[in-house]
């Protein structure tokens, strides 16, 4: 009788060491984490939109889903193909892959539902080689044009990703349509004040590196810093 109390305190015990470390392993946390910028679109602007991500495990492939909401549309620009005809660049690498890594996406126009307005399309990248990608960086970028239809507060989606052979998993990405500042004619409030805005239209503390639109004496002008 002691014996088969002891047996089944024994089976009990097992079971809950064996539950607790499933349950450790279902909340491992991910190793990839992901990164889009920016956050807030400007209306009547063009925008680059980067996907990046950093890691603590390597990784030499990767696919995801991107799912845009209305109100962004990818804008592709016209280039010259290895073979030297022309062609329209939609979505470039990002500076985590190295040269041997390939890269491919199914983005074309018929990517936008024009019923919804919303764009899905995917991208897979990986090395024949099995070179890993740099553990941090941009793993691609594309250029949107924001219309007046992108809501107040909107997402954009990552899904079905997968790096090598991890689990599946999805991010969503809050972005906000920012107040446009007019930059095209745009006055300062006075004619002695001095306002700085970036590329996009967001008005920024001081000049960043890169393009800025610096307002000077009710003239807009753009400088590079």
């Amino acid at each position: 009788m002691k014996r088969n109390v002891f047996l089944t305190k024994f089976c009990l015990v097992l079971m809950m060491l064996i539950g607790s470390t499933s349950f450790a392993c279902a909340q491992e946390e991910n190793p990839v984490k992901l990164k889009v910028t920016p956050s807030e679109f400007v209306p009547g602007t063009e925008t680059v939109i980067t996907v990046s991500y950093e890691t603590s495990v390597p990784h030499n492939a990767f696919n995801m889903d991107v799912t845009l909401p209305k109100g962004l549309t990818v804008v592709g620009k016209e280039a010259v193909d290895e073979d030297g005809e022309p062609t329209v660049v939609y979505l470039e690498r990002g500076n985590a892959l190295l040269a041997s890594h390939t890269f491919l996406h199914n983005y074309k126009d018929t990517s936008l539902d024009k019923e919804t307005g919303i764009t899905s399309f995917r991208v897979v990248s990986a090395n024949p080689q099995l070179k890993y990608m740099k553990s941090s960086g941009s793993l691609f970028s594309f250029t949107v044009k924001v219309s007046e239809e992108l809501a107040d507060n909107a997402q954009i989606l990552l899904t079905k990703i997968k790096f090598n052979d991890a689990a599946y998993f999805e991010q969503a990405f809050d972005i906000k349509k920012a107040v446009s500042t007019g930059i095209n004619g745009v006055e300062a409030e006075s004619q002695d004040a001095e306002a700085v805005y970036s590329i996009g239209g967001v008005r920024l503390n001081k000049a960043s590196k890169g393009v800025n639109i610096v307002v000077r004496n009710g003239k807009a002008i753009k400088v590079v810093k």
